[in-house]
């Protein structure tokens, strides 16, 4: 993405924390795509991918891994670091990428200079409810309040907005931006073979259910499709155990561990389907990825998922995202039509183009702003 020159446009912050690099790329774009944006600061833990009118502010090295009583000097530390810079370069709009701490920052800083602010609810639902955490209740109030402070709400959702909104939140300020998704990047390739039939990415971890997609494979090749071929990619809690179970079910041939890798697209682009059966999602940036490259999601029905999934147009999608033979049946169709597959694969990867590209999100961003 070349940036255009633009010498009277806005400074932007965007409070970014320790969301992944490509992510943190997904939010930035199209604000620095933005002819009213002149430049963005980025806020993260460490330097993200490089970006033309991007400057990423990042913490000291012995801040980056901080527990306990070093936990708070770094909370500490990124109010004081945001506030300084706010006051020196008196940026147009702060947006904090997720309510806690990041959003929580924002806003104080915002409120403080008199500075607009934006918070970006990235997650689910579980990001207002915070049913995860040890005080759901209280954790829901500061999160509301955050909400009710801010000048401009995003979520990734109409699912997020409408939960926000019945909690008392101004729709007049609650907009859905997702940011963008790379099409340059993550798009069909012709030249490279479809070898894998199921693909995962994600955290190794009851939430994201590695294990309930290997045993996915596993009836798979009960059924009589005995040479599929599973990618697991990334890494986690329960790592070791789908290694172990690998071995347990005489899986090798069938099943590669691939650990953490940045590089998705090539995935994407070799696989045929993509698993995702989480108990809790957001609108997830790997689906979209996927769908680019032409790779057909089957995902649970949680979060904004289906403002982007279509069930039987362009993904599958499943209600309880622990119905394992339902996930299967839709991997045992799609691996048996191929006729089927290409053309849910073929409206997959125009659904992102026109709705996630990243001109369209660039449009949506400078409604919000106008």
């Amino acid at each position: 993405m070349e940036k255009k020159d633009n010498e009277s446009g806005m400074i932007v912050f965007v409070v970014l924390g320790r969301l992944g690099k490509s992510l943190s790329r997904y939010k930035i774009d199209p604000i620095i795509n933005s002819e009213k944006v002149q430049k963005v600061f980025a806020f993260r833990e460490d330097e993200g991918f490089p970006i033309k009118g991007v400057s990423y502010v990042t913490l000291p090295d012995r801040l980056r891994n901080a527990h306990g009583l070093h936990k708070l000097s770094r909370v500490g530390y990124e109010l004081r670091q945001l506030y300084r810079y706010a006051k020196k370069y008196r940026p147009a709009l702060i947006n904090g990428v997720f309510t806690m701490p990041k959003g929580l920052y924002s806003v104080i800083v915002g409120r403080l200079l008199h500075i607009r602010t934006m918070v970006s609810v990235i997650g689910g639902e579980v990001e207002i409810t915070n049913t995860d955490t040890r005080h759901p209740a209280l954790m829901e109030r500061l999160v509301l309040w955050i909400l009710k402070k801010a000048d401009i709400v995003t979520t990734k959702g109409t699912k997020v907005s409408r939960c926000i909104i019945e909690r008392g939140i101004d729709p007049a300020k609650v907009h859905v931006f997702n940011g963008s998704i790379d099409t340059l990047t993550y798009k069909p390739d012709e030249n490279i073979p479809r070898d894998i039939d199921v693909l995962f990415v994600g955290r190794f971890s009851t939430l994201k259910g590695p294990d309930r997609v290997l045993e996915m494979v596993r009836r798979l090749k009960e059924r009589g499709i005995v040479s599929v071929k599973a990618v697991f990619l990334g890494d986690g809690e329960m790592y070791d155990e789908i290694g172990a179970k690998i071995s347990e079910y005489g899986m090798e041939s069938n099943v590669t561990l691939e650990g953490y890798r940045e590089d998705t697209a090539g995935f994407f682009q070799r696989a045929r389907i993509l698993m995702m059966p989480s108990r809790s999602e957001g609108l997830a940036s790997a689906m979209l990825e996927a769908m680019s490259c032409g790779c057909v999601p089957v995902v649970s029905d949680v979060g904004n998922m289906t403002d982007a999934a279509k069930h039987d147009f362009n993904a599958y999608v499943v209600s309880d995202h622990m119905d394992v033979e339902g996930f299967t049946n839709h991997i045992e169709k799609l691996l048996r039509n191929e006729e089927l597959r290409l053309e849910i694969a073929k409206n997959g990867s125009e659904f992102v183009r026109k709705h996630y590209s990243l001109q369209v999100q660039t449009e949506i961003f400078e409604g919000m702003i106008s």
